[in-house]
């Protein structure tokens, strides 16, 4: 799990700012919730395949 969290850390701040530059800083600060979902829904299929 530590060299995911290393990719997310290096490549979610850039991710960031290219989106905060073509849409604004409000759009950038909303591509945070998609790695949320994303966890989210990985929870809710572990849950549910157990």
């Amino acid at each position: 799990m530590l060299p995911v969290a290393g990719i997310g850390a290096i490549v979610m701040p850039w991710l960031i700012g290219i989106v905060a530059d073509m849409a604004g800083l409000k759009a950038g600060m909303f591509c945070n919730l998609a790695p949320c979902i994303g966890i989210f829904v990985l929870a809710l299929v572990m849950e549910a395949t157990e």
